[in-house]
């Protein structure tokens, strides 16, 4: 039996407001999981969508917006989240123009009792300049 790298699927505009995941691409999925982060990335001329299993049924999105990233930044923020424990499901970094980057984390937490040490932490990292957290929940 041969393995797929993907699965692809040609839609109209239209029919993307009620897109319906392939079954072979559903079976690609190896572990059962009770919810799915669904992540859409735009891009330039495209988008990006990522769908991973989660254990839990809240995930906690975090921004941190720095002025640079450097590679000491980068190890701050590992640290972080090594520290506290968090169970990292998604992260991604970019920098949009000189002076305005951004770190983004999707991590399964409890947003409530997490947000406190998280902001803290964060504020400390050299080049720091926001955080913002987001509880997303199954719907």
């Amino acid at each position: 039996m041969s393995q797929h790298i993907s699965t692809g699927i040609m839609v109209t505009r239209e029919s993307l407001r009620t897109l319906v995941t392939p079954p072979e691409a559903l079976r690609q999925f190896t572990a059962e999981a009770g919810s799915y982060l669904v992540i859409f990335n735009p891009r330039p001329d495209n988008m990006k969508i990522s769908i991973i299993p989660c254990k839990t049924r809240e995930v906690l999105k975090i921004v941190v917006h720095l002025t640079e990233f450097s590679p000491q930044t980068v190890k701050n923020i590992a640290d972080i989240i090594y520290d506290l424990k968090i169970s990292t499901v998604h992260t991604s970094g970019i920098c949009f123009h000189e002076k305005e980057c951004c770190y983004e984390a999707y991590v399964e937490a409890q947003g409530g009792e997490i947000a406190g040490p998280i902001k803290e932490r964060f504020s400390k990292v050299p080049q720091f300049k926001a955080v913002d957290l987001e509880i997303i929940k199954v719907s």
